[in-house]
């Protein structure tokens, strides 16, 4: 069974970032940024389905296993497109529906909340005949809440670069924050439980922005940890599993921070001249770096590393790293290291039990790694036209559908407090990956499990080879 891989969807905007919200849904971000082209600047939510039409008056009925994307809400986001984003739910209990949504605009950061799941009667943007009515989407009631001014560098070239949620600990009632980081090299904690009081107290609001005045911009919240990481900006940003590990990927180095210690620097990822790790030397830099849920304690972290050339040249090449810090000697060592492609690589993404890690390239190719061991799973080479822009792993369960399909009181710091065993939309694979580029396409890739042989080929195989011997034998004795 080779893997699956079909366009979902077509965007009608230029798409930049990319989230899974629920156990069904995506979001999207993106758009034509403030030039004014006439694309708009938007976050699209989609609904994941198979190809299912129906038409109840005739009790007609075709399904296909094609997956696609359904478009079911649409947040306009003004004069600035979503560059990074970021979701992760409110409540232990999925089936609520209620999640909060960070985007970067500009140098702001947005917050969205979902109260609720709604039905939505917008039609699907997909490529795909429509001959029967098309039953109404699954969305969410999605409220724009504040803007928060994240970024202060000075002039007309600040802005957000990155954005993480996390909560300071595995419980799912840990205190909820948000990591920001962008061009002015200072990274940024915030409690939400703080800004969200910002906002029901109406402190410091600059409505100037919003022509309906109904959405408050914060720029003068103090956040709850600032952290100056001495470079020019920070690029990319990660938190550990139990929220209190921090890692900025700077343009000239890679840091370890502690969040539990007041953003304390614990250890920076080694270089070495002239060592046999090519992917360590000055010619390479880290392009993006992923936290990887592996260890079973609290004293070893795992993530992985993401490496292109620091200069472009004809024989292009990039790597990937596994990493292990072990929190007590302070120590940071290489696990592993392996190529990743023969192109550059544009964006990085773990799952979320770490097993798999996948990697967008500037070719447009998607490729699936062993997270432990580096190998690669699958390549698909250009499977975009320009280069991949985002990617999102598919969940395996459902765990929105309440009082069914629940056992167990395992608590994870972003799933509901009993495991579930229903399966998600994409259960009769090894994993799934959603990627997104600026082509506007969405591509659904499927990655079956690997393929035993059955006892009986193996007989059948054996008996070949049995044949084959005695007649040689044969031959040679006769």
């Amino acid at each position: 069974m080779r893997q699956k891989s079909s366009k979902a969807a077509i965007c009608s905007i230029p798409a930049y970032c990319l989230r899974g919200i629920g156990c069904r849904h995506i979001l999207i971000g993106g758009g034509g940024g403030s030039a004014k082209t006439g694309v708009p600047n938007q976050i699209q939510l989609f609904l994941l389905g198979y190809d299912s039409n129906f038409d109840l008056q005739k009790g007609i009925y075709e399904s296909s296993n094609q997956m696609v994307a359904r478009l079911s809400d649409v947040v306009d986001t003004g004069q600035s497109a979503s560059m990074n984003m970021d979701c992760i739910s409110l409540s232990d209990e999925p089936y609520y529906g209620r999640f909060l949504i960070v985007a970067g605009q500009d140098e702001f950061c947005a917050l969205y909340e979902t109260k609720h799941f709604s039905l939505s009667e917008m039609d699907g943007v997909v490529n795909f005949d429509r001959r029967f009515d098309a039953p109404s989407n699954l969305s969410f009631h999605v409220q724009e809440l504040v803007r928060i001014q994240t970024d202060k560098h000075p002039g007309d070239d600040s802005y957000q670069k990155c954005v993480r949620l996390f909560r300071a600990g595995l419980d799912c009632n840990s205190p909820l924050k948000m990591a920001t980081a962008g061009t002015d090299a200072f990274v940024r904690v915030w409690s939400i439980a703080n800004v969200l009081r910002n906002v029901r107290t109406k402190n410091s609001f600059d409505r100037a922005l919003f022509e309906s005045g109904s959405v408050p911009v914060l720029r003068d919240v103090t956040p709850e940890l600032e952290i100056c990481t001495k470079s020019t900006s920070v690029d990319d940003l990660d938190v550990s599993p139990s929220g209190d590990v921090l890692a900025t990927v700077l343009p000239d180095q890679t840091v370890l921070w502690d969040l539990s210690a007041f953003g304390k620097r614990l250890a920076e990822i080694p270089t070495r001249e002239n060592g046999s790790e090519k992917a360590l030397s000055n010619k390479f830099k880290v392009r993006s770096l992923r936290f990887a849920n592996l260890s079973k304690n609290g004293t070893e972290i795992n993530f992985v590393t993401a490496h292109n050339q620091r200069i472009r040249t004809s024989n292009e090449i990039s790597f990937l790293c596994l990493w292990l810090f072990e929190r007590q000697k302070g120590n940071c060592r290489m696990v592993g290291t392996k190529v990743a492609f023969k192109e550059t690589v544009s964006c990085l993404e773990l799952s979320e039990c770490g097993r798999f890690s996948a990697v967008g390239s500037m070719g447009g190719s998607v490729a699936l790694f062993d997270t432990l061991s580096l190998s690669p799973l699958s390549v698909l080479r250009q499977t975009h036209c320009s280069f991949v822009t985002a990617l999102s792993f598919l969940p395996q369960r459902s765990c929105d559908v309440k009082d069914l399909g629940h056992i167990g009181e395992t608590i994870s710091h972003n799933l509901p407090s009993k495991r579930c065993f229903l399966p998600g939309i994409c259960a009769d694979f090894r994993c799934a990956l959603v990627s997104v580029s600026v082509d506007r396409t969405i591509q659904v890739h499927q990655f079956p499990f690997p393929t035993q042989s059955s006892f009986s080929a193996f007989l059948f195989r054996l008996s070949i080879l049995t044949s084959v011997l005695y007649v040689l034998l044969w031959t040679l004795f006769a």
